[in-house]
């Protein structure tokens, strides 16, 4: 008996879109593959054992690529496993709990029990209660670093589509809530708390809406994406509904926010099926009270369009300083608060231009 050994066989695993860059070698922007390459031995011309790794930051274009060290490729991979569902358009399903999986054993040992030993069966579907909520449904469970994973996924999504920069234009204070898409603080530090019934509300009211508004020329789909974690969403921040609504209408008032309105802060995106949609609140100062919300990537829409990200890239940017500005001027000005508002939503007409009001005296 005779074996052909060999080595230097080469197997690529891709875990996916990492990092938006320009390559220096081809100068494509495009988003960088995280790679493992690994070297194997073979026996009769078959891979048999690995004996070496390398990991790469590659572009998809021409190939070259960059090597990594251990740490980076950890962040790469990471990056890359929050990337691929976002570049989708999807949401990821994570997974909730090993819950799912131990109901599973306790089934199988319930059968035995109950078919060995009839009268431990009674005992034996106790024992399965403690493994089920009263509702009958699995009880998700959330770890900090489920929480951390909600927050890179939103961050990811913004410097790629943004720019690496954006985050530190948007300047998130240290203290927020993290939702699913969206980070905040209400009132007496609060907590919002996720509603999917109001979700499914809020989705036959956007789909009437569509319908009513575009006369059918439009899909009147709504994305129904979603991480089954019991975070709270944007539409699950209390009264923010309302207040999108009203915002031509604040902005161009000489009344502060509702009393009842619990926003001191919120930052996220609303995902729909062919839009997506940026809201950033900023109420903390006393004498300045901002709002942005803007759409970006309207499906068939040009992307130089004004609802393109590059034009809400820019209009941050402005909408920012500006309010930088105002702080600054409140500290010694006369009027009793500012409002700079921008609302910019691509099939309603409840637009508001980026808009300052002050106000002399508050009613």
């Amino acid at each position: 008996m005779f074996f052909i050994f060999g080595w230097n066989r080469k197997k690529i695993k891709d875990h996916g879109p990492a990092l938006k860059k320009v390559c220096q070698n081809c100068n494509h922007e495009n988003y960088a593959r995280c790679l493992t390459v690994a070297t194997w031995s073979t026996v009769f011309f078959l891979p048999f054992i690995p004996y070496h790794w390398k990991k790469f930051l590659c572009c998809p274009i021409c190939k070259s690529g960059t090597e990594l060290s251990a740490e980076d490729f950890k962040k790469m991979r990471d990056l890359a496993k929050s990337n691929k569902p976002l570049l989708a358009g999807k949401i990821p399903d994570f997974q909730i709990s090993e819950k799912p999986g131990q109901m599973m054993k306790c089934i199988k040992i319930l059968i035995i029990v109950a078919v060995a030993f009839p009268a431990l069966t009674i005992l034996s579907l106790a024992v399965f209660s403690l493994f089920s909520d009263s509702s009958g449904k699995n009880t998700p469970l959330t770890t900090p670093a489920q929480s951390q994973d909600m927050k890179m996924i939103l961050e990811s999504h913004l410097a790629g589509t943004f720019g690496k920069d954006f985050l530190s234009v948007i300047d998130t204070p240290s203290d927020v809530k993290i939702g699913e898409r969206v980070l905040y603080i209400l009132k007496d530090h609060a907590l919002a708390i996720r509603d999917d019934e109001k979700q499914k509300n809020a989705r036959q009211e956007m789909e009437k809406l569509l319908q009513e508004v575009a006369s059918g020329a439009v899909s009147t789909q709504v994305s129904q994406g979603s991480s089954n974690l019991p975070y709270p969403r944007i539409i699950d921040i209390p009264g923010w509904g309302d207040f999108q609504f009203e915002l031509k209408e604040f902005a161009n008032s000489n009344a502060n926010p509702k009393s009842d309105f619990p926003v001191l802060w919120m930052m996220g995106t609303l995902i729909g099926y062919d839009y997506k949609q940026f809201v950033y609140v900023d109420f903390r100062e006393p004498k300045v009270k901002a709002a942005f919300v803007v759409d970006y990537d309207v499906e068939n829409i040009d992307a130089d369009s004004e609802f393109s990200s590059q034009k809400l890239q820019e209009d941050f940017k402005i909408f920012q300083n500006k309010k930088k500005e105002l702080v600054q001027q409140a500290k010694k000005a006369k009027w009793s608060f500012a409002k700079i508002v921008q609302y910019h939503h691509w099939f309603t007409d409840m637009n508001v231009p980026l808009t300052v009001k002050f106000i002399s005296r508050q009613k």
